[in-house]
């Protein structure tokens, strides 16, 4: 009889060191920081596991040709269980098996309801399960990439629509995730409050909303473009991994200098204001260095004054800009 998987338990507080304990079936637990489940789901060797590997397996699996019947469908669940799997990401091996029953489950039933819904093989069945399990994860991509645009501004129209139509379909689920998890203690036992996710959409709903209880939001690094969580202030705009210009440094070191450099680059305005602050940068030190104070005092006030023209250019395109978008 085909194996109902229910995915994993996860059973979290609101406390600064590791906030969740993720229950896995055989009596397995693994402690995740918010927001470590769902980067462990869209690492690339996950994205690897869930697609590219399961479709290859699929077209491997030795009954490919064998009549649709439960027992068909039975065994080529155990093959894929057995072969799309990776122990150092448990969320997504469990997550994958649940979620993947979930859509067979919705299959068998359009082939009960449905007379034009019928398949010549199990092979044909597992890879009509495959295009509508690729459709959710998909669907989860389309709302993690709208909500971490979101975050940090840059959303263009279609994903501030669908990172708006997340929250607004999910909202009431708040209440449910900000606060932590019950423990209960009688005669001698303890039991643990725990909430199931069984696919990806309802993992994105849990750590978007403790994020959110933490003032935490996932992001795009202004200079890698990679995915990110600020550990400390939460209007961070780059991520502490190895920036792309020099691994030795996080984009976190050098991304405020590789912006300013690229609108120096691309910018002639930039450029010159630049370039300008530099000469009197360098004058007012000569000037200091001699002790001559007339001529400090006057680099300071020219300084200022190339500061004021700067700012009165920035504001004026930006001015400019608005009244253009209008």
């Amino acid at each position: 009889m085909f194996e109902i998987r229910h995915g994993i338990e996860v059973y979290y507080e609101n406390k600064k060191e590791k906030r969740n304990i993720v229950f896995f079936p055989e009596n397995i637990y693994k402690y995740y920081d918010t927001g470590g489940m769902l980067f462990e789901a869209i690492t690339d060797e996950a994205t690897f596991l869930i697609t590219t590997k399961l479709e290859t397996m699929i077209h491997d699996y030795p009954g490919y040709a064998d009549p649709l019947t439960i027992e068909s469908v039975t065994d080529g669940f155990k093959w894929l269980y057995g072969t799309v799997q990776d122990e150092e990401r448990p969320v997504v091996t469990e997550l994958f098996r649940s979620g993947f029953t979930e859509v067979i489950k919705s299959v068998l039933t359009q082939c009960e309801h449905e007379d034009n819904v019928s398949f010549e093989n199990i092979g044909a069945f597992m890879e009509r399960c495959y295009t509508e399990y690729f459709d959710n994860l998909k669907a989860l991509s389309a709302f993690f990439d709208a909500l971490a645009a979101d975050a940090i501004g840059t959303a263009d129209d279609f994903q501030q629509d669908v990172a708006n139509t997340f929250k607004r379909s999910t909202e009431d689920f708040y209440t449910l995730y900000k606060r932590k998890c019950s423990v209960r203690k009688g005669n001698g036992n303890v039991s643990v409050e725990t909430h199931q996710i069984t696919n990806y959409l309802q993992l994105l709903v849990v750590e978007y909303y403790r994020l959110k209880k933490e003032g935490k939001a996932v992001k795009i690094c202004a200079n890698c473009g990679r995915y990110f969580i600020p550990k400390n202030r939460s209007d961070s705009i780059y991520c502490d991994a190895p920036a792309p210009q020099n691994p030795t440094r996080t984009c976190k070191e050098i991304g405020s200098q590789v912006k300013r450099a690229e609108e120096r680059h691309n910018n002639p305005g930039v450029r010159e204001h630049h370039n300008k602050m530099s000469s009197l940068g360098m004058a007012k030190k000569r000037a200091k260095d001699k002790g001559d104070d007339d001529l400090l005092s006057g680099y300071e006030r020219l300084l200022r004054a190339e500061l004021k023209r700067f700012e009165k250019t920035l504001t004026d395109n930006t001015q400019v800009n608005s009244e253009e978008k209008k």
